[in-house]
């Protein structure tokens, strides 16, 4: 597998521990990404410059007079020892310096929200401090068949920031929709 496809399916993970651990989603990237491309150094398979290596001695082998000496061809795991000395280096590098140069960078654009962080997001956008919670309504729930402006009416009623009904989902829907049986507030 290539770093730059690894990156991507770990992108999604990095943000959502991002999301639920409250670091920033650049103190988590960088460290992955080092992770990834020095893991990628451990085998063949990681490293697409020593599999085109391998192809070519393989033709230059072919290639050869009868009886001259050949060259053998890589194994799975040769570039291992340099691989591990990588990627014991790079762990270092970032337990000891890297952690110091991740902190004074942050510092310098820390604006004080969590990426992706809902609470955060919903604090610093609208004003709006507390916690969310997702409901789901069952039948015996007064609020069937209520339209969301009369479910906030409702004494002590909380802000509904979201419903999804069905395949249908509204980021601040407007009052006049109905909950209904299984929808999510």
């Amino acid at each position: 597998m290539q770093t730059p496809s690894a990156m991507a399916r770990y992108l999604p993970v990095a943000s959502r521990l991002a999301a639920r651990t409250g670091l920033t989603l650049q103190r988590l990237l960088l460290p992955i990404s080092a992770a990834i491309v020095m893991g990628g150094a451990l085998t063949m398979v990681g490293n697409s410059p020593l599999i085109l290596l391998n192809d070519l001695l393989a033709s230059a082998n072919n290639n050869l007079p009868s009886g001259l000496a050949t060259i053998e061809p890589l194994r799975m795991f040769a570039p291992l020892p340099i691989g591990v000395a990588l990627l014991v280096a790079s762990l270092l590098y970032f337990r000891y310096y890297g952690d110091r140069k991740l902190i004074e960078e942050e510092n310098l654009v820390n604006d004080g929200v969590t990426p992706a962080r809902t609470e955060s997001y919903f604090a610093k956008t609208y004003g709006i401090e507390g916690d969310v919670f997702e409901l789901v309504v069952s039948a015996e729930s007064p609020l069937v068949g209520m339209t969301l402006g009369e479910a906030e009416n409702l004494h002590d009623a909380p802000l509904l920031l979201a419903l999804k009904t069905g395949n249908d989902t509204r980021l601040a829907p407007p009052a006049e929709m109905r909950i209904w049986v299984g929808s999510v507030l």
